[in-house]
């Protein structure tokens, strides 16, 4: 027999048996978007959807609650999405094998529609190679623009997670909620890579004129030295640049999702992704590689199984983010 599980005011009561639910709906007490879980079940969901085809009935004169919020009551996005999850600052700590769990995550979560998300990949492919075809307006808007870009892929996992349904008006969603803040962060993000390559070109200037001011030969001998031979200086100026964006990466990876789901403002959003990718970065060490090898396969042939591993990468990503932030 199975038992049912009911959540309310944050508590969970049961078990109850499926004449005890039936009595509890028609009385009003459970009502369509009450939260209840079953064997079975990975998350709670609404007892409309755990009780289909069960032939159980809701009270006609009952309204449905309002779905808890995902951080705070100020949080303005749909938050139907999501009945009975939330997202919160910090990050859980994870194991490093958490890190291949988001990619067999991803995949579940594109089997569920893989029409919808190849469509949804080529709707944001489009719209990233449009904007690249106006002359630095279309980069500078590329990059203010893409936290809410970024949070539209995001929704629309999140969508196909919590209602195993595919909508790609969510692709959309980050221009119509949280807008502003997510703009700002794109401007944070912006300065951030800005203030790298100025510190990079610097130092790079100090090694080849450090270099410069030790060779005895003429600056062509020099030029010409440095072309055919700087393998190491090239390398270093790498390793540097590496060192330097590094941390701007860290600090972005999660921030918009912070921004949208979690309510966080643009610099703690930041502050938080930071945080959350130093405590996790052996998850999202073994996560990157494997993302690696399968961007590497799905490439051949002519890049076809993009179409396929990049919507997967897609959904993993969010999975990682739940991961970590989820409650």
């Amino acid at each position: 027999m199975t038992a049912y599980y009911v959540a309310e005011n944050g508590a969970q009561k049961g078990p109850f048996t499926l004449a005890e639910i039936q009595d509890q709906c028609s009385r009003g007490i459970i009502q369509a978007q009450t939260l209840m879980w079953r064997d079975g079940l990975g998350d709670w969901q609404a007892a409309a959807i755990v009780l289909q085809g069960t032939g159980v009935t809701f009270s006609s004169g009952a309204q449905p609650p309002r779905p808890p919020p995902l951080a705070s009551d100020e949080s303005s996005y749909d938050e139907t999405l999501a009945p009975g999850l939330r997202f919160e600052v910090p990050a859980a700590s994870l194991s490093a094998g958490r890190g291949a769990s988001w990619i067999g995550e991803g995949w579940e979560l594109f089997k569920v529609s893989p029409g919808m998300w190849i469509a949804a990949l080529l709707i944001w492919a489009f719209v990233q190679i449009a904007l690249s075809f106006v002359p630095f307006l279309g980069s500078l808007a590329g990059i203010l623009l893409g936290p809410s870009f970024a949070v539209g892929v995001l929704a629309f996992s999140h969508g196909v997670s919590t209602n195993r349904s595919a909508d790609l008006g969510l692709l959309f969603i980050g221009f119509k909620e949280k807008f502003s803040a997510l703009v700002i962060l794109g401007l944070l993000y912006l300065l951030m890579v800005l203030a790298v390559f100025a510190v990079g070109g610097v130092l790079a200037f100090m090694l080849i004129g450090s270099a410069l001011s030790s060779h005895t030969g003429t600056p062509e001998q020099f030029a010409l030295e440095l072309f055919t031979n700087g393998g190491l200086s090239l390398l270093l100026l790498l390793s540097l640049f590496l060192v330097l964006i590094a941390p701007v990466i860290m600090a972005y990876m999660y921030a918009p999702a912070l921004v949208f789901f979690a309510n966080q403002s643009a610099g703690e959003a930041m502050k938080q992704s930071f945080n959350a990718c130093l405590r996790n970065w052996l998850p999202i060490s073994v996560f990157g590689l494997i993302a690696i090898v399968l961007a590497l396969i799905g490439s051949i042939p002519f890049g076809l199984g993009l179409l396929i591993v990049l919507p997967l990468l897609f959904a993993a990503n969010y999975a990682s983010f739940k991961d970590m932030f989820g409650r």
